[in-house]
C-alpha cells in the first residue's frame, strides 16, 4: 500500500516530487497574484523532498509574516544576503532562469520532440488570443495549466510574461512610462528616475534577464546594521546594549541629514569634504568630535572586515588623525572631590528622602564605585549577618562590570553598615537574602535609568571651586577614593582592589581576598580610607 504523503507534497506518474499550494485570495498579493504555487522537487528521493517541503513551508510562513507585496525584505540586510533572499523566493516560485525550459544543440531528439510537440499544442491558444476570442486572463490560466502539466513552451511563454509584467510595474514605480492621454499636460508627465539597484524588484527582474551584475551598492544604512549586528554580541546587560544602540542609530541618522541619499547612500559617495564639514560643524568640542568619529570609522572598520569583497576607502580614519592633535585642548579632566566637598555630598546624601538614592551614593563614596556597579547590586550580594559584614562586586543578570574591573568582595564598615541594614530591613521590598533580586529596584535597571540615576546623584554635588575648570561630578568619588587611600597609606596593590582596578598586584589580592573572601583581613585598611580626613593637592586661587 502507497504511502500518504504530507499535505502539499506531491508525486508524479514518474516518481518525482513536488510542491503544490492552493494561495488564498487574501494572500494572492503576496505572491504576483497567483492562485496556486507549483514546484518541482526534481527528485525521486523522498528524504530529499521532505527536506525541501519544510522549506517551502518556511518559506511561505515567512513571506505571510512580512504582510508585504512582491517580495519584501528588511532593510538591514546585506546587499548579498538580499540578493541570496530574492533568488530563494524564485526558486521557490519556479521562476529562476535555470527553471525556464531549454532547447539547444545538446538536447535529446526525444526532448526535441517534445519541444516542438508541446508549441504544436499551444500554438491554438495563441491564435485564439490574438484574435480577441479569448480573454487575457483565461489565456494566461490555460497556459499557467500547461506548464503544470510539463509543457516546455507554455513555460517558457509563462516565464516571458512574469519578466513582461515585473517590468511594466518597475517602469510605471519609477516613472519610465508617461501619462497618456488627450487632456495630458506635459507637466502631468511622470518623472523618469533611476531604477534602484537595492529594490527586491529591481534585484528580481535583472535576475531573471540574466544581468550579470545585481548585488545592490552597500550603503550606509547598510554599514550601520552591519556595525550592530557584531558590534551587540559583546558582553553587556540589557540596558547597556539598549543604550549603545539607540546612541549607534542616532548617530548615524544625524550624519545621514548631510548626506546626497540619507541612510541609502552608497558607501562610495561618502565623500571626505561632507564628512570634515559636517563634523565641524556638529560638534564644536574636538574631544566629543573625537569620540564620534572613531565610532563611524568603527562602522565602516567593521564592514570592510565582514565584506572584504566590498571594501571601501574608511575617510573617518583621516579625519580621527586630524582631529587628533586639538583633542588636547579641549578634553575636560575630572577632578577629586576637596574634603569640604565630600562633607557636603555625605551630609546631603543623609538628607535624602530617596532611600535607594541614599544608599547608592553611600555605596559609591565608600568604596569608590561606579554608579553602575553599587545600583548593580543583588541582595544576593550582601552578608550583614557574616562575621565581618561583607559585600560582593560582581557579574549578575542585570549589570556586567564595565572596563573588565575585578569581581571583589570589601568589608561594609561605617557608616555604610548602620545606613545599609536600615534600608534592608525599612525598606527593600524584595524577598529573602538568597534571592537574585535588585537591592535597588528602582534605581538598578531600566532603558532611562542610568541617566535619571545620574542627575538624582548629580544634585546633590556642590561644587566651592567654580573657576576650577576640571569637572566635579558622582564619578569623581573614584577619583577621590584612589587620592584617600593613597593619603591613609594604604598599598596601592589593595587600593586597587578594592576599587576593582585590574593589575598584576591587585589580581593577586584578588586571589587572597576575591576568592578566599578573608575579608576580615580588609577592614583596618578600609577604616582607614573612611576616616581619612585630607588627601590631595589642591590649587588655591586668589579672589
Amino acid at each position: 500500500m502507497k504511502a500518504q504523503l504530507p499535505p502539499r507534497l506531491t508525486q508524479t506518474k514518474t516518481g518525482v516530487y513536488g510542491y503544490r499550494r492552493k494561495i488564498k485570495k487574501p494572500h494572492q498579493r503576496m505572491f504576483d497574484g497567483k492562485t496556486e504555487i507549483f514546484k518541482s522537487f526534481k527528485t525521486k528521493d523522498l528524504r530529499h523532498a521532505l527536506r525541501m517541503h519544510k522549506d517551502m513551508d518556511r518559506w511561505y510562513d515567512d513571506v505571510l509574516a512580512s504582510n508585504g507585496y512582491g517580495m519584501p525584505l528588511a532593510e538591514n540586510l546585506a546587499p548579498r544576503a538580499k540578493v541570496v533572499e530574492v533568488v530563494k523566493g524564485l526558486k521557490n516560485r519556479s521562476l529562476h532562469p535555470t527553471d525556464i525550459p531549454k532547447l539547444d544543440a545538446t538536447a535529446s531528439p526525444a526532448a526535441f520532440n517534445r519541444f516542438m510537440g508541446s508549441i504544436a499544442e499551444a500554438l491554438p491558444l495563441l491564435v485564439k488570443d490574438s484574435q480577441g476570442e479569448t480573454k487575457a486572463e483565461e489565456t494566461i490560466e490555460r497556459f499557467e495549466e500547461l506548464r503544470k502539466q510539463g509543457s516546455p513552451f507554455a513555460g517558457l511563454l509563462s516565464y516571458r510574461m512574469e519578466v513582461n509584467r515585473l517590468k511594466e510595474k518597475l517602469q510605471s514605480r519609477y516613472g519610465d512610462i508617461d501619462i497618456i492621454g488627450l487632456m495630458a499636460k506635459p507637466k502631468s508627465r511622470s518623472p523618469k528616475r533611476v531604477w534602484d539597484s537595492s529594490d527586491p524588484d529591481v534585484i528580481k527582474y535583472k535576475i531573471m534577464t540574466g544581468s550579470p551584475d545585481v548585488t545592490p551598492d552597500p550603503t550606509w544604512s547598510n554599514a550601520m546594521h552591519s556595525y550592530l549586528q557584531e558590534n551587540l554580541k559583546k558582553v553587556r546587560n540589557n540596558d547597556q546594549k539598549q543604550k549603545h544602540r539607540d546612541a549607534v542609530i542616532s548617530l548615524c541618522q544625524r550624519l545621514s541629514l548631510s548626506l546626497p541619499n540619507g541612510m541609502n547612500t552608497r558607501l562610495a559617495d561618502l565623500e571626505p569634504t561632507i564628512l570634515r564639514q559636517f563634523a565641524d560643524d556638529t560638534w564644536s568640542n574636538a574631544s566629543t568630535r573625537a569620540r564620534n568619529l572613531r565610532t563611524y570609522q568603527a562602522i565602516i572598520n567593521n564592514w570592510n572586515t565582514y565584506n572584504p569583497e566590498e571594501t571601501v576607502i574608511n575617510h573617518f580614519t583621516m579625519l580621527v588623525a586630524a582631529n587628533k592633535n586639538m583633542v588636547q585642548y579641549d578634553s575636560k579632566v575630572r577632578r577629586s572631590f576637596t574634603p569640604e566637598e565630600h562633607n557636603i555630598f555625605l551630609d546631603n546624601l543623609m538628607a535624602c528622602e530617596d532611600p535607594e538614592i541614599k544608599l547608592i551614593g553611600l555605596i559609591m563614596l565608600t568604596y569608590g564605585c561606579p554608579t553602575g556597579e553599587a545600583a548593580g547590586l543583588t541582595r544576593q550580594d550582601v552578608f550583614l549577618k557574616a562575621t565581618v559584614p561583607y559585600l560582593v562586586v560582581k557579574n549578575n543578570k542585570y549589570r556586567i562590570l564595565g572596563k573588565k574591573r575585578l569581581e571583589r568582595a570589601v568589608p561594609i564598615v561605617e557608616p555604610l553598615l548602620t545606613h545599609l541594614t536600615d534600608y534592608i530591613e525599612n525598606h527593600y521590598t524584595g524577598t529573602d537574602r538568597y534571592s537574585l533580586t535588585l537591592l535597588f529596584p528602582r534605581w538598578g535597571e531600566g532603558r532611562h535609568v542610568s541617566g535619571d540615576r545620574s542627575k538624582k546623584l548629580k544634585a546633590l554635588v556642590e561644587n566651592k571651586r567654580p573657576t576650577d575648570e576640571d569637572l566635579l561630578s558622582p564619578y569623581s568619588l573614584r577619583h577621590t577614593f584612589k587620592d584617600k587611600y593613597m593619603a591613609a597609606r594604604i598599598p596601592s596593590n589593595i587600593g586597587e582592589y578594592l576599587m576593582g582596578h585590574k593589575s598584576a598586584d591587585s589580581s593577586k589580592v584578588h586571589a587572597q581576598y576575591g576568592t578566599g573572601r578573608d575579608v576580615g583581613k580588609l577592614v583596618a585598611d578600609m577604616e582607614a580610607i573612611v576616616n581619612v580626613e585630607t588627601w590631595g593637592f589642591f590649587e588655591e586661587y586668589d579672589d
